[in-house]
């Protein structure tokens, strides 16, 4: 019996220290509770009365003036591979000026807002402690222009836009492309410029055509008709492109077909060529015109060639 009273006490004062524990345990939870409030409650006291932003700008003074005189100021800027990018546009997307804390300078955002330049592909951006920053510029080499609805823009190999006109410009012309481009091949049509490298290392395998091009259309995204010496519209088919331009050079070569009054030739019905003169143009208009009129006149067939 004293035994069982001996453990009933035992288990009492268990169950008072455990209560304790868990009392104090509560009190020091609802203490931490409350101070996190309070700081909650100044921390936006501080921010909503500006002292916070003060304070922020007080300090980044003082880290920027004590880096300064640890020498740690920007002395001076390297940069290689600038070949058309104005200077000016290159420094306004740096955002810094000499003189001031190298610190201070975020190489990678310098680097987005380079790489939004039109004419650069690619940058590498570099802080160079104490006092340099590198820059190394990869720009775009223009392969092509390609006019879509009212903008003709240069584009690159990679089929890159190289946008030079203003912002929501709606100009016609090419009045702000560089005068030493003016003379590339033109692209017209949606998606064109993500076509055009390739078509033109196709084209580049027929020098004589190439010579002569002005112009590729991309018609219905799926094949081109090129323009040459702004007169002749030559209709390539959709997949033997490498034999119509064969074919092409073949007449050109035996038979001068570009100085010729030709207006249209159609190859994309190989082994039948069918070539339009500009005569036959005028005459097809002239019996439009006729036609609309009441006046009876003998109809033209186009003329075709077999190779």
């Amino acid at each position: 019996m004293r035994r069982m009273i001996e453990a009933q006490k035992i288990r009492e004062k268990r169950n008072i220290r455990k209560k304790s524990r868990l009392k104090g345990i509560n009190s020091k939870l609802l203490i931490i509770g409350l101070l996190l409030f309070m700081g909650g409650v100044f921390y936006f006291i501080v921010w909503m009365s500006g002292i916070w932003s003060l304070g922020m700008k007080a300090f980044e003074a003082s880290y920027e003036r004590t880096t300064l005189r640890l020498g740690f100021s920007v002395d001076d800027i390297l940069l290689e591979g600038r070949q058309r990018v104005q200077k000016e546009e290159i420094s306004r997307a740096l955002d810094i000026k000499l003189g001031e804390s190298i610190l201070k300078f975020d190489p990678w955002s310098a680097k987005v807002r380079l790489e939004k330049i039109p004419w650069i592909r690619s940058s590498l951006v570099e802080r160079r402690l104490p006092n340099l920053i590198y820059i190394r510029l990869s720009e775009r080499h223009p392969i092509a222009r390609w006019r879509h609805g009212h903008s003709i823009n240069l584009i690159d190999d990679q089929g890159a836009i190289i946008n030079l006109n203003k912002k929501n410009s709606h100009e016609k012309d090419d009045s702000l492309i560089p005068q030493e481009f003016t003379n590339l091949p033109l692209f017209i049509g949606e998606n064109a410029q993500e076509k055009a490298s390739d078509f033109l290392k196709v084209l580049s395998s027929f020098p004589v055509v190439l010579k002569h091009l002005t112009a590729s259309s991309l018609v219905g995204g799926r094949r081109w008709n090129i323009y040459l010496d702004k007169t002749i519209e030559v209709r390539l088919p959709e997949l033997e492109v490498k034999e119509a331009l064969e074919v092409l050079t073949r007449f050109e070569k035996q038979d001068l077909i570009f100085a010729r009054d030709v207006k249209m030739i159609d190859l994309r019905f190989l082994p039948k060529i069918i070539i339009r003169p500009q005569k036959e143009i005028i005459s097809q208009k002239q019996r439009e015109i006729n036609t609309r009129s009441g006046v009876k006149d003998s109809s033209m067939s186009e003329k075709a060639k077999d190779v």
